[in-house]
């Protein structure tokens, strides 16, 4: 869900961005200045929000490549036993045979 958020602001941030630009060169010299500045903010959270998305995806890349049973080899048919915040490990078992290893994120 955090992804999405990151890339909805990505998409704001470029469409404010864009209309600064478009708009920048009709103003007086204040007036630039100002639209300027906005466009800067604008690149400025666009390229964080970017980065911020990709290190998201690619962190769920990372979670759903262990989302295979090592014993079976059966893909996302996982029973969640125990979750420890404080280790980012989390305990799952096979649906399937039974076998329990945990998921690092």
């Amino acid at each position: 869900m955090s992804g999405h958020v990151q890339l909805v602001l990505l998409v704001l941030a470029v469409v404010g961005f864009m209309g600064c630009l478009e708009l920048m060169p009709s103003f007086t010299s204040t007036d630039g200045v100002v639209f300027a500045l906005y466009a800067v903010v604008c690149a400025v959270i666009s390229a964080w929000a970017l980065r911020r998305y990709f290190y998201l995806l690619a962190r769920a890349e990372t979670i759903a490549h262990q989302a295979t049973c090592p014993r079976c080899r059966t893909f996302g048919r996982l029973r969640l036993v125990a979750s420890n915040q404080n280790d980012f490990i989390t305990q799952v078992q096979c649906r399937r045979c039974g076998h329990e290893w945990g998921i690092e994120g």
